[in-house]
Order: structure tokens, then C-alpha cells, then sequence
């Protein structure tokens, strides 16, 4: 299993150790046990010219090993999640002259063609969500003050990232009865939990 979280880039290089700057998760996503988590070495992620050390942790209740993704990071992907936000706002003539723009763009595909799955969440709570994959995506950014953030929430809440579902993300157990498609909507919500 995955878990995003938010920390600075520079925070997080800056550390040593990853278990100096991310928490262990309080509730195993697998057996709902609570603090049973403890800590289970590290692994590198390359992206781009970082070289960033991943936390994990294992479950004592199930053995469940979690890895504590820092957000900036987008997850199985080799670009900073900053690098992808300025391409994708960058006008089109802008975006060919960028440096790696072939994976940029193979991601913007990624996007285009994901996007109509993550707008069906419902989130953001902006009405009406925008149909285009660049307006939508401006819409996400702006909800939570950046796309690293939208991605964290897409991640916790609907077991989304931005570029297309991993089974490592699933949401766990206990929040599948806000997928129950109800009167308040698709999830059931009709006030959304992410606001």
C-alpha cells in the first residue's frame, strides 16, 4: 500500500532520515488496527536528478507494508509533480520548447484520458466542474493551493492519483460506504467531505 504525504521538497531532502519528517499511519487500511505500525527500512526513488529515500512501514496486525510517498513525487513516475503542473499550464508552443517534453506530454495524454474518472468523483466541490482536462486540472490545483495537494486527497479519499488508479492506492475499508452511489449523488455525499 501507498500513502501520500505533504512535505517540502526541501524538508524532506534535507533530512537524513524519512522517518524524521513523515508519521506512520495511525490505521492499517487492511485490518483497521490502530498504531500497530512499525518501521520497515527505507527504498530510493529516483526522480529526475532527486535521489529521495521512501519510509516504510509494516502492520504488527497483518503484515502489511506501507510506503510513505512524499507528495511532490508522483507516484511510479520519474517527474517532480512541480515539472508536471508548469507543462500542463504552460501554453502549447510553451510546452514544446520544455526539456523532457516527451514524457511530459506522454503524461498529459495519461491525464486527458483519466481525468473524465476523476471528475465522476465529484471533487473539487467548484461548480460546474470544468469538461476540459486543462481547466479541470486548474480547478483541482486551486481548490487545495496546489496539484500536490489535489493528490494526496484524490489518493486518500477516492484511491485515484492524478494520472490513473494503482491498486496500491486503494481506499481503505472503512471509507467504501461513501462510494455507495446514494440520493446526494454518485458517492452518496451531498455535501463532499473534501469541500
Amino acid at each position: 500500500m501507498q500513502i501520500l504525504c505533504e512535505v517540502s521538497l526541501s524538508l524532506y531532502l534535507a533530512a537524513d532520515n524519512p522517518f524524521d519528517v513523515v508519521r506512520q499511519p495511525e490505521v492499517c487500511g487492511r485490518c483497521q488496527g490502530r498504531n500497530g505500525f512499525h518501521r520497515h527500512g527505507v527504498y530510493w526513488r529516483y526522480v529526475r536528478e532527486v535521489r529521495c529515500k521512501v519510509a516504510r512501514f509494516l502492520c504488527k496486525g497483518c503484515r502489511l507494508t506501507v510506503s510513505m510517498l512524499p507528495a511532490f513525487v508522483l507516484p511510479y513516475r520519474s517527474r517532480l509533480v512541480a515539472d508536471v503542473d508548469r507543462y500542463f499550464d504552460a501554453a502549447a508552443h510553451v510546452r514544446r520548447e520544455q526539456s523532457g517534453a516527451d514524457t511530459l506530454r506522454h503524461y498529459w495524454r495519461q491525464w486527458c484520458g483519466h481525468a473524465a474518472t476523476v471528475r465522476q468523483t465529484g471533487w473539487p466541490a467548484v461548480r460546474p466542474l470544468a469538461r476540459d482536462p486543462i481547466g479541470f486540472w486548474r480547478q483541482l490545483r486551486a481548490t487545495v493551493g496546489g496539484i500536490a495537494g489535489a493528490q494526496v486527497r484524490l489518493v486518500r479519499h477516492f484511491g485515484l492519483s492524478l494520472l490513473r488508479r494503482y491498486a496500491c492506492h486503494r481506499v481503505p475499508s472503512r471509507m467504501r460506504h461513501a462510494e455507495t452511489p446514494g440520493a446526494g449523488g454518485r458517492f452518496g455525499h451531498p455535501t463532499h467531505p473534501l469541500g
